[in-house]
């Protein structure tokens, strides 16, 4: 082993903070003081400097001490503010009057209210809700035109704050059950007829033992943990003895693993006008499917970009070595609380699904036309239960911001500085690297 060379350099010593060297710190005093105690504690002499408004009387108090100011200001006070002003200003019956008035209009809203109340209150909830918010627009607008500002933004949707939620759901469900709405019986023997077909035609060590709904159920169960319990190779499953061991032998999982398929491509090639991912048809179509039947979306969902990790050879897939899932199948994704509603494949040699056959003299571009195609897919996207969509700087330009607006969907996220029709002063703003005001 060679031997370590070390340095010759002498270290440079370095500087430590010494609190006791440190300069003392300077408050600066206060601009005005306030006195909030007795008399007693007051100091003797006051500041010279004082306003020149000031009353003469009131100044001199101020100088001499608190005994004159108290007389100064009672004399200016009187002076100021005679008997006479104040009874020809406000005078007994006026006020008599106006208490009467209040009375009389707080007792007649009491009773409206009263009646109001017993007749339907999530009606009047609503008209409370509206009219408070039509009294609060109001305020604010005079009190902007007041100041000479001009009010806040105010956005053009306001869909009620909702979260999504499940619905249709099968009673006293639990995880098997739950997990049956997407991966139905029906599917489960399609593919069990699919794998043994395939396996058929596999030169296996061991004979081939037809697969089952049973195992075909259990074998997917296991994938499930290997996702969440990931180990580093595969037969450690079987040493640690996790419950993918008490399922299946090592040996018997990877028959199943070797010859499990959702359509035989030996029995069931492709054909004429089928999708590029056949393959996962029809399994596919029928989790998109529960996907939206089991769901009610929210107010507030996203579209974004999602990875399928998949590492063999094919045109379709897509590689992004910047992001976390490297190589795979790529689909546009709707999603509300990490469940996605619906989605849309996408080839890297064909293409969206469903934008590819489009007439070039379209004016959005497929990035565009995505999103409009997935946000019709919502459940009355144009009635009053209005949503609203969050975009990254890869979607968000002005036309489509304009077609969602017709949809009754708003729109909330980022651009980038050459996206179609934004305004110029913006693009201004965003080089001269300036916050918006």
């Amino acid at each position: 082993m060679a031997s370590l060379r070390r340095s010759t350099r002498v270290s440079k010593p370095r500087d430590y903070w010494d609190p006791t060297n440190s300069p003392p710190h300077r408050r600066h005093p206060p601009a005005f003081t306030i006195y909030a105690e007795s008399s007693e504690h007051l100091p003797e002499h006051l500041p010279e400097h004082l306003p020149e408004h000031l009353p003469e009387h009131l100044a001199e108090g101020l100088l001499e001490g608190p005994e004159d100011l108290s007389e100064g200001l009672s004399e200016d006070l009187s002076t100021e503010l005679s008997d006479n002003d104040l009874s020809t200003e406000f005078s007994d019956e006026d006020l008599s009057s106006e208490l009467d008035e209040a009375l009389s209009e707080d007792e007649a809203l009491s009773k409206d209210e009263d009646l109001s109340e017993d007749e339907d209150l999530s009606e009047d909830e609503d008209l409370s809700k509206d009219e408070d918010l039509s009294e609060d627009e109001a305020l604010s607008r005079q009190l902007h035109e007041g100041l000479g500002v001009d009010p806040p933004y105010q956005p053009q949707f306001l869909p009620k704050n909702r979260a999504g939620k499940s619905q249709n759901l099968p009673e006293d469900s639990n995880p098997l059950k739950l997990f049956q709405l997407f991966f139905t019986v029906k599917e489960i023997e399609n593919i069990v007829k699919q794998t043994n077909q395939q396996a058929a035609c596999i030169d296996f060590k061991r004979p081939w033992k037809p697969l089952t709904v049973t195992e075909t159920y259990c074998y997917l169960g296991c994938l499930v943990y290997m996702g969440v319990q990931p180990l580093r190779e595969l037969r450690d499953h079987w040493n640690l003895k996790t419950p993918v061991a008490s399922c299946f032998t090592e040996r018997r999982f990877q028959q199943i693993r070797r010859a499990f398929t959702i359509r035989d491509p030996n029995t069931s090639p492709e054909q004429p006008g089928d999708y590029w991912w056949f393959r996962v048809e029809p399994l596919a179509t029928t989790i998109r499917k529960a996907c939206r039947k089991y769901w009610i979306p929210g107010a507030h969902l996203a579209v974004d970009e999602g990875m399928i990790p998949y590492l063999g050879h094919t045109r379709h897939a897509i590689k992004t070595p910047h992001k976390p899932i490297k190589q795979g199948y790529k689909i546009w994704a709707l999603a509300d609380l990490g469940y996605i509603f619906n989605w849309l494949w996408y080839s890297k040699a064909r293409g969206t699904e469903g934008l590819g056959m489009r007439s070039c003299r379209n004016t959005m571009a497929d990035t565009q036309a995505l999103v409009l195609s997935l946000a019709k897919s919502l459940p009355n996207p144009n009635s009053a239960q209005s949503y609203t969509l969050y975009l990254d700087n890869l979607f968000t330009n002005i036309p489509l911001v304009k077609a969602l607006g017709q949809l009754g969907i708003g729109v909330m996220g980022t651009t980038r500085v050459n996206a179609k029709g934004l305004p110029l002063s913006l693009i201004q703003l965003k080089h001269a690297k300036e916050s918006l005001k």
